[in-house]
C-alpha cells in the first residue's frame, strides 16, 4: 500500500475502427485502488463523450456501482461514493445499460466465446482497444511510480522482517519442545527483593 500507484485511461473509437480520442493521467489523492481508477477513467470518458455513446469497461465492480444508481453507489459508507456522484451527474443524459462490462485480461480464444454484460460477444475490437487502454494507464502510473531504487530496498527490508519472525517461531517452538525444559521453573532461584525506601 506504501508503494501503491494508479493510472487512468480510456481510448474513444469511431465506427470504422479508428481513434478519435485518447487520454491517460493519474487521479486525484484521494482515489488509492485499482477500482477508484477505473471509476475515474470512466468519469473522465463520459465527460468528454457526445450523447449516446456506448462504453467499455472491464471493471464489473464499477458496471454494477453505476447499475445500483445513485442512492446505493454514493452510500455513506461505499468507499468511492464521491467519484460515483461525479459519475451519476456527469452521466445524466446517458441512457442505462450504456456501460458495459467486458472480460480483461482477454485471449484471443475468448473471442466469440464470452458474453459481454450486455449478452454481446466479445469481439477482437473489444480486446485491442482494452489493451490499448491498459497501456496508457500503465503509462499513467510510470510518471509517478516509486523510484525502483526505493522499491527494492522496501522489499528487502520486507524480506528481512519476514525471515525473522519466521526464525523467532522456530526458535521459540523449538525451546518449548527441548527436553529437560519443564524443570527449568522448579530449579529457578528466587531473587531477594529490594528494601522499599521509608
Amino acid at each position: 500500500q506504501l508503494l501503491a500507484r494508479t493510472g487512468w485511461a480510456f481510448v474513444a473509437v469511431g465506427p470504422d475502427d479508428a481513434i478519435i480520442g485518447a487520454a491517460h493521467g493519474t487521479p486525484p489523492p484521494w482515489i488509492r485502488c485499482i477500482d477508484g481508477a477505473e471509476a475515474w477513467a470512466i468519469l473522465q470518458a463520459i465527460r468528454r463523450s457526445m450523447p449516446g455513446t456506448v462504453y467499455r469497461t472491464d471493471s464489473e465492480s464499477c458496471v454494477l456501482s453505476i447499475e445500483q444508481g445513485r442512492t446505493r453507489s454514493t452510500a455513506w459508507h461505499r468507499p468511492l461514493a464521491r467519484v460515483f456522484n461525479l459519475i451519476h451527474s456527469a452521466a445524466d443524459d446517458t441512457p442505462d445499460g450504456a456501460v458495459v462490462w467486458m472480460p480483461a485480461h482477454a485471449k484471443p480464444g475468448d473471442v466469440g466465446q464470452v458474453p459481454l454484460s450486455n449478452g454481446d460477444m466479445l469481439t477482437d475490437e473489444d480486446v485491442k482497444w482494452n489493451d490499448y487502454a491498459d497501456a496508457r494507464a500503465k503509462l499513467a502510473v510510470e510518471a509517478h511510480r516509486v523510484p525502483e531504487h526505493i522499491r527494492q530496498r522496501l522489499a528487502e527490508h520486507d524480506t528481512l522482517v519476514y525471515d525473522t519472525a519466521l526464525w523467532l517461531g522456530i526458535a521459540t517452538h523449538l525451546a518449548g519442545e527441548a527436553s529437560g525444559w519443564a524443570d527449568r521453573d522448579a530449579l529457578a532461584v528466587k531473587m531477594p527483593r529490594a528494601p522499599r525506601p521509608e
